[in-house]
């Protein structure tokens, strides 16, 4: 027992792992955010699990919506995940948000296995903890997305392949197993498209040629996404807005977005803004360093997915900061590659410059805790004020149909038909389609937490307001408004 023990602690990455998953699990918070992505992954799991058709979500899907809020379907992996926990504890938000959790945990554990090839012990054990114990990461917890699966399943996939492709007695059954995790990455993310292609591109570059393993994974993986393709529309209904103007905008929004990471909270310019700017120049350029110097030497799975996934946001036309969850691991140990880089060159002052933003970077992370919520989420779905309208709701008719600026949260909350709020030119285009569609109510939204961004909550209230004859107040409470539609006569 005193040598297991020894031996765990000797694993350092491990005993932070370990320190981590009880920081989430001790710091989780009730509720959910507005943000009703985590509805349709629900929606999809409550209907494998009552083995009702998986696309009857309740969620109408607006053809209409220039930049739409979520495809017909999700992939399938992540409902898949949470269908049992649906199953056994019903619509318990914090126990899928322990699943997500344990899955992010996970994926830690594969990332410190791939990354030993890399790092130090130490130094594996400090990119975990930077990463884990970064304030965005720890307050993601609080979501229930499909990041962290996807975070576990990325990084299993790029373990084995970097572990695989090397080995020289690899069999068809690895590769059998390795399109399992290729698949499951892809089904839980659309971004998992590029793990094929580290596959391909690595094997390439260990043995000049494609072998036949690689040949089976990627063969096999078509199939599946073929299969996929068939039933469930996913991705394209995202890229049916995408412009190629678009990727000036991507690279020049997620590098500026790089410095969230590092924010501390506070908004005086010392301690602010002048502590996170210096710790993102700093960190960024460490970052490029070792990059670089990784590239120059050989490049292995991890750079080329790092390149891989980069290109894929950059023509992504959904910016969003969670989408560089994967990165933000490999930004950390490419910047302590850096720094143990420019030690080698420069020496003495170099190492104590390093250990200096290493405690600022530590410091910073302590400020920015002191700064964030804890307890039961204040906004969302658990307001007291989102509740009586859901009560609201559940109690018209059956064959009601609402347009909502959240319309996959309230169908979950509520097992009501609810459609996403466009704007029209001709405003009789616009009753037109609602007709079509059966709607019958349309919620506007006055929290500040909405209306703030977006632009079409004040829309919804102006259209409201300006036409009592069409738009007949039902419901009302300090955050939303209830409106009875009454059709205009439509030529």
């Amino acid at each position: 027992m005193r040598l297991a023990l020894a031996t765990f602690f000797r694993r350092y990455d491990v005993v932070v792992i370990v320190l981590i998953g009880l920081w989430y699990l001790f710091t989780m918070r009730s509720g959910h955010s507005w943000g009703d992505d985590f509805a349709q992954y629900i929606l999809h799991a409550r209907n494998i699990a009552t083995l009702h058709p998986y696309a009857d979500t309740g969620y109408i899907y607006n053809p209409h919506e220039l930049s739409p809020i979520g495809p017909v379907t999700y992939p399938p992996v992540f409902p898949l995940l949470l269908a049992p926990v649906y199953a056994v504890f019903g619509l318990n938000l914090e126990a899928m948000k322990i699943e997500c959790t344990l899955l992010f945990l996970i994926g830690l554990g594969c990332l410190s296995a791939l990354l030993s090839r890399v790092l130090r012990r130490t130094d594996v054990a400090l990119a975990i903890g930077l990463t884990g114990f970064n304030w965005y990461v720890w307050e993601f917890k609080n979501n229930i997305l499909s990041d962290f699966p996807f975070f576990a399943f990325a990084f299993g996939t790029l373990f084995l392949i970097d572990r695989w492709v090397r080995d020289p007695q690899r069999r068809v059954q690895h590769a059998l197993i390795l399109v399992l995790l290729l698949y499951l990455s892809y089904a839980t993310r659309a971004v998992g498209i590029v793990l094929p292609a580290c596959l391909v591109l690595f094997d390439i570059l260990e043995h000049k040629k494609l072998t036949r393993m690689s040949v089976i994974a990627c063969c096999t993986f078509i199939v599946l996404w073929l299969i996929q393709s068939m039933f469930l529309q996913t991705e394209s209904t995202y890229f049916r807005s995408f412009h190629l103007s678009d990727i000036a905008v991507n690279a020049q929004t997620y590098f500026v977005r790089i410095i969230y990471f590092w924010d501390n909270g506070y908004k005086t310019i010392l301690i602010g803004r002048i502590l996170r700017a210096a710790l993102t120049i700093i960190i960024t350029l460490y970052s490029l360093i070792g990059f670089f110097t990784r590239v120059r030497s050989k490049p292995g799975v991890l750079e080329l997915f790092a390149i891989l996934y980069v290109l894929l946001l950059l023509v992504s036309p959904i910016r969003e900061l969670r989408y560089m969850l994967p990165l933000l691991p490999l930004y950390i140990t490419y910047a302590i590659v850096g720094a143990r880089e420019t030690v080698r060159w420069y020496g003495k002052p170099t190492k104590l410059f390093a250990g200096f933003v290493l405690a600022l970077t530590i410091i910073s992370y302590g400020i920015r805790y002191t700064t964030l919520g804890y307890g039961p989420l204040t906004e969302g779905v658990n307001m007291p004020t989102t509740q009586e309208l859901f009560t609201f709701v559940r109690s018209t008719p059956p064959k009601s149909v609402f347009i909502s600026l959240k319309p996959r949260a309230l169908a979950l909350f509520t097992n009501h038909d609810s459609v996403m709020f466009h704007e029209e030119k001709n405003p009789l285009d616009l009753w037109r389609y609602w007709q079509s569609i059966g709607v019958t109510h349309m919620i506007v939204f006055r929290n500040e937490q909405v209306t703030k961004v977006d632009y079409r909550a004040n829309d919804m209230i102006k259209m409201a307001t300006d036409d009592p004859t069409h738009f007949e107040s039902v419901f009302r409470n300090a955050d939303f408004d209830v409106y009875l539609l009454h059709y205009p006569s439509l030529p």
